[in-house]
């Protein structure tokens, strides 16, 4: 864990950790629209993979804006990160990794919401849904934070309640996902970061 005292973040760093994530799934969004354009205009609107028909968009949208929204929400955050840690590339590929496991995070909530008799599209499924998408990025970018700062396992619990209330927004509650979480994580970092020495490195992996 560092341990070097130097200046630490002031309020434009969170302010902006949050303004970051949120540009990071508008990033993701317009790459994913322009990519499934492309691909209906060379191959059509639909999809077959083993035998079974779909529409291409949202065959593909697990598989594509995922990735990139865990991509650019990861490297966004990284440029505010490697300002006060060293060697924080590694940010940029947990949060990548976690994010694209949000299909996991989906099919797992679901089949245990089925296990428990509830409607797998329901709210309360839902909530379970999102708080494993959230468990899942929680948890990747968590390796990387808790070699830097103290008592950094509240990360992953943070993660998880706020992409799980994000359901109880109902039909917007996938908008108000990319919000909640960027609020929350911006909020957990400043407490983190009071309680622990950060260091302004020189070298910036």
């Amino acid at each position: 864990m560092v341990n070097i005292e130097h200046k630490k973040p002031g309020l434009d760093f969170y302010s902006a950790w949050a303004l970051f994530s949120i540009l990071a799934a508008a990033i993701a969004f317009v790459v994913y629209f322009l990519f499934t354009r492309l691909y209906n205009a060379i191959a059509g609107d639909w999809i077959t993979v083993n035998g079974v028909t779909h529409i291409a968009e949202d065959y593909l949208l697990p598989y594509i804006l995922w990735p990139l929204y865990g991509m650019a929400y990861g490297y966004l955050q990284y440029i505010l990160l490697r300002r006060y840690f060293p060697r924080m590339g590694w940010w940029i590929l947990a949060t990548a990794i976690g994010q694209s496991l949000t299909f996991l995070g989906l099919e797992l909530g679901r089949s245990i919401a089925s296990a428990l008799g509830i409607d797998p599209y329901s709210v309360s499924s839902v909530v379970i849904q999102l708080i494993l998408v959230g468990g899942f990025l929680g948890v990747a970018q968590w390796l990387v934070l808790c070699r830097l700062v103290s008592n950094a396992l509240w990360w992953i619990p943070v993660n998880m309640v706020s992409w799980g209330t994000a359901a109880l927004a109902g039909s917007s509650g996938f908008f108000v996902s990319l919000f909640l979480p960027a609020i929350a994580t911006s909020i957990t970092l400043y407490f983190l970061l009071r309680r622990s020495s950060v260091y302004l490195g020189q070298f910036r992996l």
